[in-house]
């Protein structure tokens, strides 16, 4: 079957007539009409009906839509893949991400991909939060978007792959009396000068802090993570950063479980309604297979 025969079909149902179709495709009213014609004795069934209100599908067409739709939209792609391959084109994933991840994550990530994809282009947009990163997607900045979950994560607009989950650390200074204490419970944090960095005010710190109705006194600010961890290291206040975050930024500070245990989660975000190349769809599986892999043979602490 001919699918630019089908893809005229539809552009002509869409239009509503010969004349607005033909323009949109290019071709004579004629040339169109021969085409239609065309179409119907191949497939031996009558496709259109034709009036002086223009053209519209007849009952049998109908019944054939969805599978129309979905024959042409595959055959789109795969010109798309034969084309990649012919030209030798170098395709590029743009990925977003939170600063932790672009620095603990995707140099695994990517260097394990680029050994079997060479020719595939990694851009990386940093994104301070998952609000940026949702942002990032419905604008089509990035192709895909690795960090938090969003809270009240839309279904309908956006796909959502769980890689892991990051626990959440007190970050104390070097000189704070623990007693002994091997995790810091949370009500502790209650009055107490915390400083969070545009990087790491992330909701499910919020989150814990408001569901156990604990008010610290929060200290919000334009500084890094690791400046955060700097002042804390000097005795300027106390902070809560995940695990990933701390990841070889935490030799000046103490850093403790809090307890009750919190977490959030990290993930792959995309959109529903969009088509994904193979090559990306290939991208999102070694990302979830290095990170599992990455899970089970990293030493426990």
């Amino acid at each position: 079957m001919d699918s630019k025969k089908w893809s005229a079909l539809l552009t002509a149902v869409e239009a509503g007539s010969f004349t607005h179709a033909a323009d949109a495709l290019g071709y004579t009213q004629s040339g169109l009409t021969h085409m239609m014609n065309s179409l119907e004795k191949e497939s031996g069934i009558a496709l259109l009906t034709r009036g002086h209100y223009g053209v519209k599908l007849t009952p049998e067409a109908e019944k054939l839509l969805p599978a129309v739709r979905e024959f042409t939209q595959a055959a789109a792609r795969l010109e798309r893949e034969m084309a990649v391959v012919r030209e030798a084109k170098a395709e590029t994933i743009r990925i977003g991400a939170y600063a932790s991840v672009a620095v603990h994550w995707l140099p695994l990530i990517v260097q394990q991909f680029r050994i079997d994809h060479p020719g595939v282009q990694v851009d990386i947009h940093l994104a301070n939060g998952s609000q940026q990163l949702r942002s990032m997607l419905l604008t089509d900045q990035v192709d895909l978007g690795i960090g938090g979950r969003p809270k009240n994560l839309s279904t309908s607009h956006f796909k959502w792959l769980h890689l892991k989950d990051d626990p959440l650390l007190a970050v104390l200074p070097p000189d704070y009396p623990l007693n002994g204490r091997t995790v810091f419970p949370l009500w502790e944090f209650s009055n107490k000068e915390f400083l969070v960095s545009s990087q790491g005010f992330d909701p499910a710190i919020l989150e814990v802090m408001e569901e156990r109705g604990i008010r610290p006194d929060i200290r919000p600010s334009a500084m890094d993570d690791l400046t955060v961890i700097t002042l804390v290291a000097h005795g300027l206040g106390v902070s809560m950063l995940t695990e990933l975050v701390l990841e070889g930024n935490s030799e000046n500070v103490l850093t403790l479980p809090v307890a009750p245990a919190a977490s959030r989660e990290l993930g792959i975000l995309t959109l529903t309604a969009r088509e994904y190349s193979s090559t990306l769809r290939k991208f999102i599986r070694y990302a979830f297979d290095t990170i599992q892999s990455f899970q089970n043979t990293k030493p426990s602490k």
